[in-house]
């Protein structure tokens, strides 16, 4: 198994720079050739998100493709794949920012009833309780 990092998923999805593109497609191919799994942790899709969203201004439709798509690669691991698929349920229907979703699930993995939030934007997730 190896680790990717979040840029690597930049290059990949966005295809944005020819050179590094072409690196990241080429070891994903002798990846998929080896049999070798790719490990995508929490923070990194996290980011990912935050680096389409913010540098890309991708919307949010077009995110949320991308993450299905990722979830659904039989060649990526993930440590909270249920959790994460959760999240982008939530991301594609809500207000709130991914990152949130992905709190408040980890928050209700770990046994909590909801979560403490200002962000008015969760006010109808059952996930949080936001304080006025």
């Amino acid at each position: 198994m190896i680790g990717l990092d979040t840029n690597i998923l930049v290059r990949y999805i966005t295809q944005d720079d020819e050179v590094q593109a072409k690196r990241v497609n080429q070891a994903f191919s002798e990846a998929m050739e080896a049999g070798e799994t790719c490990f995508l942790s929490t923070p990194v899709i996290c980011e990912l998100v935050w680096v389409l969203e913010s540098s890309y201004r991708y919307p949010r439709e077009v995110i949320v493709t991308a993450l299905r798509a990722i979830l659904e690669t039989e060649q990526f691991a993930f440590d909270n794949k249920d959790i994460l698929a959760q999240a982008v349920s939530e991301y594609a229907l809500g207000p709130g920012d991914f990152m949130d979703y992905v709190v408040g699930r980890l928050a209700r993995a770990a046994g909590s009833s909801h979560t403490l939030t200002f962000d008015q934007d969760l006010l109808d997730s059952t996930l949080f309780k936001v304080l006025r």
